[in-house]
């Protein structure tokens, strides 16, 4: 009985597991950084990245969807707890399962060079491949996955 009982629980347990397909992991820090193709793809955001960047490996980890995602928030760690900042993070739409690249972040305006920080992001899966043809066909999105999930990077450590 107690064995149901354990696998019943485990069942509920993975069932209601939220997905995690989107991979953000600090690498490393890195100046003035130029973005490339080869050998790594190496992304700066629109506004440029100057002077002290933190280097994320982002990626698409699921195994069947495209998916979207951008960040939200950036948290600074301190005494009271993480405290939000705004930051201009990463961000990217049609990345294909096993897709990654790094990410250049600027270091964000008041966070001091000797804080630990982290980003706060936000993603979804895209529609099917099915879905998106017939999106465009109908010229109308009747696909969609507009269930939005949340993930938040590891921790910038100086």
């Amino acid at each position: 009985m107690s064995l149901l009982v354990v696998l019943g629980f485990k069942a509920i347990q993975a069932s209601t597991r939220l997905p995690n397909d989107l991979s953000v992991v600090f690498v490393g820090f890195t100046n003035n950084p130029t973005g490339t193709f080869r050998p790594i793809r190496v992304i700066i955001p629109p506004t440029g990245a100057t002077g002290l960047c933190a280097l994320f490996r982002v990626g698409n980890v699921g195994s069947n969807r495209f998916i979207a995602f951008e960040t939200i928030a950036g948290e600074q760690k301190t005494e009271r707890g993480w405290e939000p900042f705004q930051v201009s993070g990463v961000g990217g739409s049609v990345w294909t399962p096993g897709y990654s690249c790094l990410y250049a972040v600027p270091w964000p305006t008041g966070v001091p060079t000797n804080a630990t920080w982290r980003l706060q992001l936000r993603w979804n899966r895209e529609a099917s491949r099915w879905g998106k043809a017939i999106n465009l066909k109908l010229r109308r999105e009747l696909f969609h996955d507009s269930k939005y999930y949340h993930a938040t990077s590891s921790e910038v450590i100086p």
